[in-house]
């Protein structure tokens, strides 16, 4: 498994291959977590869109609108999602096995491959399985839901680093 580290960025790009469009939706953008403040989505491509998780809320900001706030009382399903993408990108062995089976382990020149199968709702009813292929970061995820539409993330230009620079330290206070 990965290192933990206390702060981890990455560039993302997102295919969004979904059932009966001609042509998958592709957004880039960047990601940061961290493990004491929650992680940070903005996505820059085709559009503006930011959404900060932590422990309690989540803040949502589409472009330069009005930024929408759901907090952990009034959304728990939402905050289990939030666990469960931290775990992926941490690769938490404790919280992936409480939500999955590892159904296939494979190496490939220092690259490992898992694919996950849930095994408990919400989970199991939002997805098929969940692919990660990681050396000491996560480099690609793959989500195939119940729908057969399939999204790839791919992770490039990770970074870590012991805490968040004051620059990112102010996009985890809304």
């Amino acid at each position: 498994m990965p290192a933990a580290f206390p702060v981890l960025s990455a560039d993302f790009k997102q295919v969004r291959t979904i059932e009966g469009l001609p042509q998958p939706i592709i957004s880039t953008g960047h990601m940061i977590i961290s493990d004491k403040h929650g992680l940070y989505w903005e996505q820059q491509t085709p559009f503006m869109l930011s959404i900060l998780f932590t422990p309690t809320h989540m803040v949502q900001q589409i472009e330069y609108g009005q930024k929408e706030v759901i907090t952990a009382k009034n959304n728990p399903m939402l905050f289990q999602f939030n666990q469960l993408l931290s775990a992926l990108f941490t690769m938490d062995p404790k919280v992936i096995e409480q939500y999955f089976t590892v159904t296939e382990r494979t190496e490939n020149k220092g690259l490992q491959t898992l694919v996950l199968t849930p095994k408990t709702a919400p989970f199991n009813q939002i997805f098929r399985s969940i692919t990660l292929v990681h050396d000491q970061f996560i480099r690609e995820v793959a989500l195939k839901d119940q729908q057969n539409d399939v999204t790839h993330l791919y992770f490039t230009h990770h970074a870590t680093a012991d805490a968040l620079s004051d620059f990112d330290a102010k996009r985890f206070n809304p």
